[in-house]
């Protein structure tokens, strides 16, 4: 498969190899879909994360104009 990534001035062939043992092949996909979720599970994180960090930080500017201490 070729493509041509944006920012790259060549296009770039991928080729993906697949195992003729069945047996490997199936552990292969097994590994490939278990680091996907992974992948996920991580990106799933680092959202909460933030989001959480965004709603500390409002609620601190919240507090600090309820007690006078910051100007509208």
């Amino acid at each position: 498969m070729t493509s041509h990534p944006e920012g790259s001035l060549f296009p770039q062939t991928t080729a993906i190899y697949r195992c003729s043992n069945t047996e490997c092949q199936d552990q292969k996909d097994k590994e490939e879909a278990k680091r996907l979720k992974a992948q996920a599970e991580k990106e799933k994180a680092d959202q909460k994360r933030d989001a959480d960090k965004k709603q500390l930080r409002e609620d601190k500017i919240i507090e600090a104009i309820s007690k006078g201490l910051l100007k509208k």
